[in-house]
């Protein structure tokens, strides 16, 4: 059958046919039911329409986003660039942008049809339980707590454990902390993620390591980054030494990875790990050791956070503008996905570079510009690069190197605060 609907222009209102024989259902509903809250007038705009009549989705895709660019409170291009992200099979991508469009126009009728095409592709979860992480890193979302149980340092093995440690660092390309970790003995180059919930290796990794021990046969846990979001495999146990501290615990293990291993937080968790830039050096201090960390070992700047999963989140503010983000060594930069961008009034300018990011999820492309201001508590920077995705994503913004490397702070995991020094 022919489905006729009407988009706004300058010139005045223009019906349009299209055979809605190859719609996903809800991208039907969202269309019969849509009229434009607004005039359009984007020459952008009419060739996304054009193309998507004729289903070139893609390239439709690429006109809309370049009309949102022009206009970011243009929901109906914002609108339509979902449903062609949809029409493409790109589910994660539209979700966001129908996520985006509830977000930021709440009552108007695009609104309306993003949550109608939400509720029809049930893949809207929750940010609360979908942690991931940005460039370079990943958090692993177990598909339930029994992973975070069996790798988390327990008090018995906690009490076997060194007092206190350390190990040296040093910057990767991206600005990622890199340490020398031992794999069953074997040493490799891993980064350091305070963004990554669990520590996580590719099958590559484990066969450079030699490692052969056998798969335990608990559930899968999915795997969350930039991109999309892949599957890893069953966990596995192994050891891992990282300077004088050796633990024998599962890991999440991907069927591939081209980035290094992550150390995730299950690794050190009954530890305060104090990370010092100017030294170079990451010391571990046991929660429980009476030369324990104190906050007036030297003046600090204690910055709360709340956990998600085991993600840490701060309160953060953009341009004036607050905005929670995950805490994340692991991530090179400062990253939000489109639909965050929006939600916070971050526009993407016209000269913004085009970069693409790398993580466990696959490649995500995207746009980098600088924010005027990015604040953490009292800690302030003026002209921080920011990349802004314009599919998949993190569920919350990363605030990553590009911020934190100067930086030397503890996280104390008992009082929830992250301290910086001054």
């Amino acid at each position: 059958m022919l489905v006729r609907f009407e988009y706004g222009l300058a010139q005045g209102r223009v019906m349009k046919e299209f055979d809605a024989a190859w719609l996903f259902p809800a991208v039907l509903i969202a269309l019969l039911s849509f009229t434009t809250s607004s005039a359009v007038a984007s020459s952008d705009f009419d060739r996304g329409v054009k193309l998507y009549a004729q289903r070139d989705f893609k390239n439709a895709n690429s006109c809309f986003e370049q009309a949102v660019r022009d206009d970011p409170k243009n929901a109906t291009a914002l609108y339509y660039r979902a449903l062609s992200l949809h029409q493409s099979g790109d589910l994660n991508a539209a979700v966001q942008c129908y996520s985006g469009i509830c977000a930021s126009f709440p009552g108007t009728p695009e609104a309306k049809n993003a949550a109608q095409a939400l509720a029809q592709t049930k893949v809207l979860k929750a940010p609360s339980s979908n942690p991931a992480t940005g460039s370079a890193s990943a958090a692993v979302v177990p598909a339930s707590k029994d992973i975070y149980e069996r790798s988390n340092v327990g008090d018995e093995e906690l009490a076997s454990l060194p007092e206190q440690g350390s190990v040296p660092f040093s910057r990767g390309p991206g600005g990622h902390i890199m340490i020398t970790a031992y794999l069953n003995n074997r040493a490799m180059q891993v980064i350091f993620d305070t963004g990554a919930s669990l520590c996580l290796f590719g099958q590559n990794h484990l066969d450079a390591a030699g490692v052969t021990g056998a798969k335990l046969t608990g559930e899968k846990s999915a795997v969350g980054g930039v991109g999309n979001t892949a599957t890893s495999t069953l966990e596995e146990i192994v050891s891992i030494r990282v300077g004088n501290i050796t633990r024998t615990m599962p890991v999440s293990v991907s069927a591939k990875m081209s980035l290094p291993p992550l150390l995730g937080e299950t690794f050190y968790n009954g530890y305060y790990c104090d990370i010092d830039s100017s030294a170079g050096v990451i010391r571990f201090t046991k929660k429980t050791s009476k030369r324990r960390y104190s906050s007036t070992a030297y003046d600090t700047i204690n910055v709360p956070y709340e956990t998600m999963g085991n993600n840490l989140v701060v309160q953060a503010k953009i341009n004036g503008a607050s905005c929670p983000m995950i805490f994340d060594t692991g991530a090179g930069g400062v990253v939000f996905s489109y639909s965050q961008a929006v939600s916070i009034g971050l526009h993407i300018p016209r000269d913004a570079r085009t970069v693409v990011n790398s993580g466990v999820g696959g490649m995500a492309g995207g746009y980098r510009f600088e924010a005027d201001q990015l604040e953490l508590g009292p800690i302030r920077k003026t002209h921080v690069p920011v990349d802004v995705l314009m599919s998949g994503g993190p569920p919350l913004g990363l605030l990553g190197q590009s911020f934190l490397s100067d930086r030397r702070f503890t996280i104390d995991y008992d009082t929830h605060q992250i301290r910086f020094s001054r």
